[in-house]
């Protein structure tokens, strides 16, 4: 059993034995469900023993074998590693993965970076007037000399719609606390 996720433009394919795990995956992962062929190809072999560890080993340029406890609890490790494979991969094709938070605005991209607790989730909970493309991490891809941002199906912070539309990127703001509390507005005309 299989599924094929497009994700960044790159079709991702996801091979499980399990029936449990085929329909969670399914159930996560369906706004990035896709008929393309894959580009990549990740093979999840579950382990009988549920307190084993993950294990990743390359089989090809293309290919891995993701090993696994069969164990439902552990699928935030699962796509906090699938996230990680995905990002080798995309490395080869000309993207990244950014730990930042993304909106689209009018039909552009702006991303904000930044550590961790420096208000990246935050700024975009602030701003329900535009589409969240992700709170947590920005999958960001050139392609055509423009480098897109993409939603990531990954786990984020906040639940909101997840999309598979990219958009070209606009700016890219730094954020940082200040000790004072200020009030400011964003103008990105």
């Amino acid at each position: 059993m299989y599924i094929n996720l497009d994700i960044a433009g790159l079709s991702y394919r996801l091979i499980t034995g399990s029936v449990i795990w085929h329909d969670l995956l399914l159930k996560k992962y369906s706004n990035f469900i896709t008929d393309k062929s894959p580009d990549i190809v990740v093979e999840i072999q579950f382990l009988k023993k549920i307190n084993s560890n993950f294990s990743v080993r390359y089989k090809n340029q293309n290919t891995c074998l993701l090993t696994m406890p069969n164990s439902l609890g552990a699928f935030r490790q699962f796509n906090f590693i699938c996230k990680t494979i995905f990002s080798s991969f995309l490395l080869n094709h000309g993207g990244i993965i950014l730990h930042a938070s993304s909106i689209k605005h009018k039909s552009r991209a702006i991303l904000f970076a930044g550590k961790e607790g420096k208000g990246k989730s935050t700024i975009v909970k602030l701003m329900p007037e535009h589409t969240v493309l992700n709170d947590d991490f920005a999958i960001i891809r050139k392609i055509d000399n423009v480098f897109h941002v993409f939603s990531s199906p990954f786990y984020e912070t906040n639940p909101f719609p997840k999309i598979k539309k990219s958009y070209p990127l606009d700016r890219i703001f730094f954020l940082s606390q200040s000790r004072i509390s200020l009030s400011y507005t964003m103008d990105t005309s």
